[in-house]
């Protein structure tokens, strides 16, 4: 999988003329972040389905470099005892796309997009719709698939006990089912996810 993610990192940062030895850097940042030893669910995996999905739908992208670097950055910083990580998160993309010498405005965005990810909002940009439908994309999976999500979520949240998750897993959950819709773009994903949202609640 490594290798498939460098092959597509580097086309990315090709086509910005981004010199090889600081983006082969950038790249080594990314993986070391996202292979930490706390992370179950936000890791690598996670960083490629999403990847999977932007290239599924890059023809309805305005921006699909924008939406790329969003996805490679939205969980570069992740600690689940913490609640700021996407400011972090966008705090990191801004320091190193400017290393690599990424044009401001497309900075600018993917700091907009990673920030957007805390309330998962998206009015008139269909970028970013796509860009938040792709990270909350799980949600519509298959049941077996959703079960192990769900189970890796919890391992990241391992220290907090059982009473207490259940009870901030509920509140999140009945959140999603408490929207007029989940999916601003990828609505064919609506039914299954509410499926998969209730199952969870009721077990």
């Amino acid at each position: 999988m490594i290798g498939e993610l460098a092959i597509l990192w580097k086309s990315l940062t090709n086509s910005y003329k981004v010199n090889e030895k600081i983006s082969e850097e950038v790249f080594a940042k990314i993986l070391q972040n996202y292979q930490e030893f706390h992370r179950y669910y936000h890791n690598l995996e996670h960083i490629s389905e999403l990847l999977c999905w932007s290239q599924k739908f890059e023809n309805k992208l305005n921006n699909s470099e924008t939406v790329q670097f969003s996805i490679w950055f939205h969980d570069i910083i992740y600690k689940s005892h913490r609640k700021d990580n996407e400011v972090r998160s966008a705090d990191f993309a801004k320091l190193q796309l400017k290393k690599m010498q990424i044009p401001k405005k497309i900075i600018k965005m993917v700091c907009e997009y990673i920030l957007a990810t805390k309330s998962h909002q998206a009015p008139n940009d269909i970028d970013l719709q796509y860009f938040l439908d792709f990270d909350l994309a799980i949600l519509g999976a298959s049941p077996l698939k959703y079960e192990k999500y769900q189970k890796a979520v919890r391992k990241e949240y391992s220290f907090v006990p059982d009473f207490l998750y259940r009870k901030a897993r509920k509140k999140v959950l009945q959140n999603f089912l408490g929207r007029s819709q989940i999916f601003f773009q990828l609505t064919d994903l609506e039914e299954i996810a509410r499926k998969n949202i209730q199952n969870e609640l009721n077990g």
